[in-house]
């Protein structure tokens, strides 16, 4: 018979001085030599348990259905992702608008009736100004498309607007310019 093969290992002072107690208080190991490799025996046991047996005969299985269930589920996951992308821009566009419909809410003139932006003539040169006293629909539009937003999104504010807001009107008047006469829309707040 051959001689046993030794091994060494290092561990703390302290990990040294549970073992031994460990084979202290049990009947089950003769040393501490004992309780090391039965540990060892015990954990090499419980890797070859936990690994699944290798079968001799392979097994087929038919994973067409489970394959077109994915791709309906990719297809319908697809769609989430449209609506929900729509969902967004709608919401962003709204915001878009509430946002012009502000700007315009600070810009139109503030009158007592209707009949004061009726006859309003014009008196201011710029284009702030002139918005400010008259609030005419063609300079809202060319002011804010200047300020970077498109004329269909400043034609919806101001809809919206006139459709939200009880205070916010709009009249179509002669307007008489240097060289022409002509109807013009004004958009205007009636005072609280």
């Amino acid at each position: 018979m051959g001689r046993d093969a030794q091994i060494h290992i290092r561990v703390t002072e302290e990990r040294k001085q549970e073992w031994k107690e460990s084979v202290a208080a049990s009947n089950e190991y003769k040393d501490l030599t004992h309780l090391v490799v039965a540990a060892v025996e015990s954990e090499l046991r419980s890797e070859s348990d936990s690994q699944p047996a290798q079968s001799a005969n392979p097994v087929t299985v038919d994973l067409s259905e489970v394959h077109e269930r994915m791709d309906d589920i990719r297809e319908e996951l697809t769609d989430v992702k449209d609506i929900s992308l729509d969902t967004f821009e709608l919401v962003r566009e709204d915001d878009e608008i509430m946002e012009i419909a502000t700007l315009i809410l600070d810009k139109i003139p503030e009158v007592e009736s209707e009949e004061e932006i009726r006859n309003r003539v014009p008196e201011s040169e710029t284009i702030e100004e002139r918005i400010a006293e008259i609030g005419p629909s063609w300079l809202l539009e060319k002011n804010l498309q200047a300020e970077g937003h498109d004329e269909y999104t400043v034609h919806r504010a101001l809809d919206k607007l006139i459709k939200e807001m009880e205070t916010v009107h709009v009249v179509e008047v002669d307007a008489e310019y240097t060289d022409r006469k002509d109807r013009e829309e004004r958009y205007y707040r009636l005072k609280e």
